[in-house]
């Protein structure tokens, strides 16, 4: 939102669709590559944190429902594609050895059906990490055997 209300207001725009031929558009995905570009310079590690959203997807067969990052279409097209881990935060029902079902949070980085996710990293990585801060860290700064 900061960066659409950036490029309406030095355009002179109330609304990016009010460029006209798509102006608005491409001068907000410049701007934020450009600010995207600007941060990968400082050379340190960034962290996008975005809600979830369910969009139904076709597959050949069947039509199903999909969890993603919650992002609009023109900044999913910037962001996604810079990104090397895009990780789904949930819950997963685990049976513990007095065989009592609870619930874990976790990290799913494998993508599936019905999670949007993918890791490019190198590193050795089970399907679901369980998030108990030490050992997620752990995860990514082992070194790759």
């Amino acid at each position: 939102n900061l960066a659409e209300d950036y490029v309406c207001k030095s355009m002179g725009i109330d609304s990016l669709g009010d460029a006209g031929f798509a102006k608005g558009w491409r001068t907000f995905k410049k701007t934020l590559f450009t600010f995207l570009a600007r941060l990968k310079a400082l050379n340190t590690g960034i962290v996008f944190i975005a809600h979830e959203t369910i969009k139904p997807v076709k597959t050949r067969a069947i039509e199903l429902d999909r969890i993603q990052p919650d992002m609009g279409k023109s900044a999913w097209k910037v962001i996604v594609p810079l990104v090397s881990v895009v990780g789904y935060c949930g819950f997963t029902r685990v049976k513990g050895l007095d065989g009592k079902i609870s619930e874990k949070r976790t990290l799913v980085t494998e993508p599936s059906e019905a999670v949007y996710a993918k890791d490019r990293t190198l590193r050795k990585r089970p399907k679901i990490e369980y998030l108990d801060g030490d050992s997620f860290i752990k995860t990514f700064t082992a070194s790759s055997d």
